[in-house]
């Protein structure tokens, strides 16, 4: 659906009224951002009803983003620029295909990205843009932590990655102290040290 058509449908179901969309249209113009977001940062209506909206007109099911457990290195396939640039979430592969959360599932510059970074076929599934923003945060925000966290521990890039997963997990459920690693990992270092002099 075309932006001046959205806005069209939205006045004949009575969801904005004329001088809404008059002034949504003259507010895109100068934000050149999409239509969807300038209705709901103008607060004329919430996200997730603008969404639910678009997906009836189109006949699209939404993405339910809320809980839903991605794997790391699903989500490591798209270039984290690509993710943050076009507001979109990879949550599926199935063989050459990946499934992309996406506010503006028309958005061709964003699947054209995601489909020459990936090299596979591009699906596309709807989502409202909030939580769309939500998991993005949530996704990186973990990972930066959990980066840090082993930066801490001395672990390198030449630690295998299930030596990380396997340290994070033993810390996580309490069976092993940041503290205690840390010791352990010095005292190795030492006794490595000692073998070679």
């Amino acid at each position: 659906m075309e932006e001046r058509q959205l806005l069209q449908i939205l006045v004949n179901a009575k969801k904005l009224t004329p001088a809404q969309a008059k002034n949504v249209s003259e507010m895109q113009a100068l934000l050149k951002g999409p239509v969807s977001s300038v209705i709901c940062k103008l607060g004329f209506m919430k996200d997730e009803e603008l969404t639910s909206f678009i997906a009836q007109q189109e006949g699209l099911k939404v993405a339910d983003l809320e809980g839903m457990i991605i794997p790391e290195n699903l989500v490591k396939l798209v270039p984290r620029e690509i993710i943050e640039k076009y507001e979109l979430f990879p949550i599926r592969k199935k063989g050459n295909t990946i499934t992309l959360a996406m506010s503006d599932v028309k958005d061709f510059n964003a699947i054209q990205e995601v489909a020459f970074a990936t090299n596979l076929r591009v699906d596309v599934i709807l989502a409202s843009q909030n939580s769309i923003k939500k998991i993005i945060t949530q996704f990186f925000d973990q990972a930066d932590t959990q980066q840090k966290e082993l930066d801490g521990l001395g672990l390198t890039e030449n630690d295998s990655d299930t030596v990380k997963a396997l340290v994070m997990l033993l810390i996580e459920k309490g069976i092993l102290k940041e503290s205690e690693l840390k010791d352990k990992v010095t005292s190795v270092s030492a006794l490595s040290a000692h073998k070679k002099g």
